[in-house]
């Protein structure tokens, strides 16, 4: 970030990292989507979700949703990349706080009202079931 008038113009990265394995993040998003929580697996977002255009072609007609064309839908490649960068991410919201960043968002609450939004849009389920 940077402040007009400043001096310096420093850059400060704010991240707040809540995919590692043990976030309580996971067991409230499993709680949201109505499933169990699993164990820990490492996957490639890209691979394993290369042949799934059919599996959201059915939802899509089972639910009456209006997503985008699956190849549009999310750059799963990229998911890799956030989510495994292979390096740690080490990261202090203080300078930001010193500049006047005091807002604070509750990321859980943030992803439930974005699974919120996104099922008003008719782009995910309006629930999960078995049958």
């Amino acid at each position: 970030m940077s402040t007009l008038g400043m001096a310096k113009c420093t850059v400060s990265l704010t991240h707040r990292a809540v995919a590692s394995t043990e976030s309580p993040l996971w067991p409230a998003l499993a709680e949201y989507f109505g499933m169990e929580v699993g164990p820990v697996r490492t996957v490639r977002l890209s691979h394993v979700m290369s042949d799934k255009g059919d599996t959201r072609r059915q939802l899509i007609d089972r639910y009456s949703l209006h997503p985008p064309p699956y190849e549009q839908a999310a750059l799963w490649s990229y998911g890799d990349f956030v989510f495994t960068p292979g390096w740690d991410i080490m990261s202090d919201t203080t300078k930001a706080r010193q500049h006047g960043f005091q807002e604070v968002l509750d990321t859980e609450q943030m992803f439930i009202e974005a699974f919120d939004h996104i099922r008003q849009m008719r782009l995910i389920p309006p629930h999960w079931d078995e049958s």
